[in-house]
């Protein structure tokens, strides 16, 4: 799962919206999820997360016995992907590892 930690008032979070909302569109039929919780509403687990600022994004992994990462990479639509391409325990159906598009067969 990718998670993005907001704040509704956050000029940045407002900004990286549509994004984050095009990439849970293009991600919909892969195994992962694709999160936004509020920060300013909701609690989460500290331990595991320290959000410090917002937006605040982490990778957690599949596999429970792997701790989250933060995400620290660019914030466009390709640099998500890309980044979700290589994390995922298993390959994406509609891009390979490196976040390329695969094209669909006829």
């Amino acid at each position: 799962a990718l998670v993005e930690f907001y704040a509704p008032w956050c000029g940045h979070c407002q900004k990286l919206a549509p994004v984050w909302e095009e990439l849970g569109t293009k991600l919909k039929n892969e195994d992962v999820d694709i999160i936004k919780i509020d920060a300013t509403a909701n609690d989460w687990p500290k331990s595991q997360f320290d959000v410090s600022g917002f937006p605040t994004i982490y990778w957690k992994p599949k596999e429970k016995s792997k701790k989250p990462v933060r995400y620290n990479g660019g914030r466009a639509l390709e640099d998500f992907i890309k980044y979700v391409s290589e994390q995922a325990s298993s390959e994406l159906r509609g891009w390979d590892r490196k976040g390329n598009a695969k094209k669909e067969e006829l």
